[in-house]
């Protein structure tokens, strides 16, 4: 039996909000399915812009010395990848809007993944906005920087009420994590 990996990122500052609370969950269901799971506070990490340096287009990796060494390699030996932004004006908030640069470093010089086929991934946000689809245009081009990455979307998940143990978004979070896990 493989075992898979799963690793989850969380870039909301509130560590026991919504975002966090989804992300956490989403892991668990992962869990549940069998797969090994880490979860990331971007919060608490020190991670810097692209410089556009362009070193990872010969190299692998990233030629700053930061945080998102360890996330590289994570999401290089990750099988799922779990992303949890609070929605901040309407996007996702900054620190997120970093690693999601940062991710040039899986490019190479053709603008091809560097990546292993047959990642997937799960976006989740939180957003006070009571329509769940306003921003999800937005929330589409993320969409599209996994798949130019070669990483398969499996669901996006957006919630904009303070998150309970009993809210349906926990449930539907465990789902799409076990669906990672597959």
């Amino acid at each position: 039996m493989i075992c898979l990996k799963v690793i989850g990122f969380v870039s909301s500052p509130r560590k026991d909000g919504n975002t966090s609370k989804l992300v956490k969950s989403a892991l668990d269901g992962a869990k549940k399915a069998g797969a090994e799971t880490k979860l990331f506070q971007l919060s608490e990490m020190d991670i810097g812009d692209c410089k556009a340096c362009m070193f990872c287009k010969a190299n692998d990796g990233c030629a700053q010395k930061d945080d998102f060494q360890e996330i590289y390699k994570e999401i290089c030996d990750a099988d799922g990848i779990v992303f949890g932004s609070p929605i901040y004006f309407f996007d996702i908030n900054a620190k997120a809007r970093l690693v999601e640069d940062r991710l040039f470093a899986f490019t190479n010089a053709e603008m091809k993944s560097k990546l292993p086929k047959g990642k997937k991934a799960i976006l989740i946000t939180s957003q006070t906005t009571p329509d769940k689809n306003a921003f999800m245009n937005n929330l589409k081009v993320h969409e599209t920087s996994m798949n130019m990455l070669g990483i398969e979307p499996v669901g996006i998940l957006t919630t904009f009420s303070e998150m309970k143990d009993d809210s349906p978004e926990i449930e539907e979070a465990k789902k799409l994590g076990e669906k990672i896990a597959e």
